[in-house]
């Protein structure tokens, strides 16, 4: 029988993923956005990279047997991330060149960042190349999330490669590489090459998961899967911001495991409901576009309105809101970045996937 190519309750577990991530880089213009499982909202990157590892091993194992195989693999990788990926970079860009104009004819100077200092010709031209996170000890630019799709692009290409190299070890390989990768990181011993490293963890672990649901099918009860989720958010809430990071990495494995293996339920129903499962399909578009919506918000408190502000627990200025505003404008931020991301979806991810896929189909 062929295996689903989309299961609902991993895609619903991207889009929450997701948007996690958007309420973490929200600045903190009011005191109640300050609590755990927003602090921790970074941590959601890892857990994209064991669902991609799944995601991604279960559907090509067995299937690059050659050099071609592994090009049109890698373009296809390349279809499916660089569209929106560009989009956003010149988006950016033109925030830049904003910044630049602002500061020079209008004398309105941004108190966290100098134009085109960080996001100079340089990290343009890496950020062109998604190779702004490989480097070891990288500021990150322009787009701020693209680093993970910088890490994951050549993750795929050493994923392929060892897939059609090694097809008969890789069951000991991913293992090893995740855990040698988890283990450099515990200690702190990564060498500047902390981003490529997170995602090799993530990505190989997401794969062992893989091996480990083919090695041996057990039905799980239905509670299963409640434990980790569970677990997952009591983690997010309680852990100390910039500490125990890597632990989210086995949860999300456990996690994969028990939603897969449990017998059905309610729990696991609620996960293929089209509502979430909506928010997994345009949960990239999310990803890559949400930081140009917080970007414009925050300039609209800054320059329209001219609110006070407080330096924050980053070092950086930042708008002071009241509890009201604050809902308000997370609602406006919210509703224009799934907007926006529909949008984005349709026109430009969802096309371009589908023209490479039927570009390289025959060949």
């Amino acid at each position: 029988m062929q295996q689903k190519v989309i299961i609902d309750e991993l895609e619903s577990l991207r889009g929450i993923a997701a948007l996690l991530v958007v309420v973490f880089h929200i600045p903190k213009w009011n005191p109640i956005l300050d609590f755990g499982m927003i602090n921790n909202g970074y941590v959601m990157v890892d857990l994209f990279f064991v669902l991609s590892g799944f995601v991604i091993y279960r559907a090509y194992h067995g299937r690059i047997n050659s050099g071609k195989e592994l090009l049109k693999f890698q373009l296809l990788r390349l279809g499916r991330l660089y569209p929106v990926h560009i989009l956003f970079l010149l988006v950016f860009l033109i925030f830049e060149f904003g910044k630049y104009l602002a500061a020079t004819k209008l004398g309105i100077v941004s108190p966290n960042s100098t134009p085109f200092a960080n996001n100079d010709f340089v990290a343009f031209i890496k950020n062109l190349f998604l190779v702004q996170a490989v480097f070891p000890n990288q500021t990150l630019t322009f787009n701020n999330p693209a680093w993970s799709i910088s890490v994951e692009f050549y993750t795929y290409f050493i994923f392929a490669l060892l897939i059609w190299v090694f097809s008969r070890y890789v069951k000991f390989i991913f293992p090893i590489i995740s855990m040698v990768a988890f283990l450099l990181l515990m200690t702190s011993s990564t060498y500047g090459f902390d981003y490529l490293l997170r995602c090799l963890s993530g990505f190989f672990a997401g794969c062992f998961v893989v091996q480990v649901i083919g090695y041996k099918s057990i039905e799980l009860p239905k509670f299963a899967p409640t434990l980790p989720f569970i677990s997952i958010i009591l983690y997010m809430h309680l852990k100390p911001f910039g500490e125990m990071d890597l632990y989210i990495v086995p949860l999300t494995m456990v996690l994969i495991i028990t939603m897969l293996q449990a017998r059905d339920s309610k729990f696991k129903a609620l996960f293929r409901h089209r509502f979430l499962v909506f928010f997994g399909k345009i949960s990239y578009s999310i990803y890559m576009s949400h930081l140009a919506v917080i970007w414009v918000t925050t300039q609209f408190f800054r320059v329209a309105l001219n609110k006070s502000e407080v330096i924050g627990h980053n070092g950086k200025s930042v708008s002071v809101l009241s509890p009201l505003e604050t809902i308000l404008a997370i609602s406006f931020v919210f509703g224009s970045v799934i907007l926006l991301s529909l949008i984005v979806y349709n026109v430009v991810e969802k096309p371009f996937r589908t023209a490479t896929r039927a570009l390289l189909k025959n060949w």
